[in-house]
């Protein structure tokens, strides 16, 4: 799976949808992402972050989907305000989904 999110937005635009993936270059190898979808919770492992040109990314987005693991990837412009490099997480599948509930987004992975 691949989710392409903003980082940043113009300053004057109050639209908090467009720094959806501010964050992403403060999530390190090791750390746990949690994706829900369907009902369902998925949490994946940091294995990768990677700074490309845009002309890259398919090229690296590739390389970690060519095996039989699933795998998560985010990308966003880099450095947040510039359209300059992406960035580019990858983060592989640790256990299979479970039905979501709220005790579960309330404590740690």
């Amino acid at each position: 799976m691949l989710i392409f999110g903003h980082t940043s937005d113009y300053w004057w635009n109050n639209n908090s949808f467009g720094q959806i993936f501010r964050n992403i270059p403060k999530l390190e190898q090791g750390q746990i992402i949690k994706v829900i979808w369907n009902n369902q919770i998925y949490r994946y492992k940091v294995t990768t972050k990677k700074i490309v040109k845009p002309k890259d990314v398919s090229k690296t987005y590739a390389k970690y989907h060519s095996d039989d693991k699933k795998y998560l990837t985010l990308v966003g412009c880099y450095p947040i305000g510039t359209a300059n490099e992406r960035i580019i997480i990858v983060a592989e599948l640790i256990d299979e989904a479970q039905p979501l509930n709220v005790v579960q987004l309330a404590r740690n992975p």
